[in-house]
């Protein structure tokens, strides 16, 4: 858990935009420099993207079901922002926003604060003497084949 660093600590910067209506928008600014806050791990036949957000390990499937863009390279930041001119969800839960395209995700739930139509499975995580462990509704088939024991 050490070498993945807290998000919390490295939040994204936002600017004022003016749209041609006139009108004042946040939009993130690209990230830069600093620590990569994600990382992509293959578990169980999975590709998930791992977290750290405030003390929590948080484990979501890493290709975004919009445009398959990579979440482990995502800013993890609190839902408390506005998305498309409202707000959404509850403020004070982590969310990750896709690099692709800014989708925003629940990393509690799952569920798409941009598309409510979509969601991305999440994992349960436990950390325990600093080794994380992800868990899974059942074990891909392969896992116990005569072929993955290699004695």
């Amino acid at each position: 858990m050490a070498d993945i660093p807290d998000s919390s600590k490295y939040p994204p910067s936002y600017r004022s935009q003016y749209t041609v209506t006139g009108e004042v928008r946040r939009t993130k600014e690209k990230r830069e420099g600093g620590p990569v806050l994600g990382r992509a791990v293959n578990v169980n036949e999975h590709a998930i993207a791992l977290f750290h957000f405030k003390g929590r390990i948080f484990a979501i499937e890493n290709k975004c079901c919009h445009q398959g863009g990579p979440l482990w390279e995502g800013d993890i930041e609190e839902l408390g922002h506005r998305l498309q001119g409202k707000s959404v969800g509850d403020p004070t839960k982590p969310c990750v926003s896709c690099p692709w395209h800014g989708w925003v995700f629940d990393l509690e739930t799952g569920a798409c604060m941009t598309q409510p139509s979509y969601s991305q499975k999440v994992y349960p995580c436990i950390v325990d003497r600093g080794i994380i462990t992800v868990g899974f509704e059942d074990f891909n088939p392969d896992t116990f084949s005569e072929s993955a024991f290699d004695f």
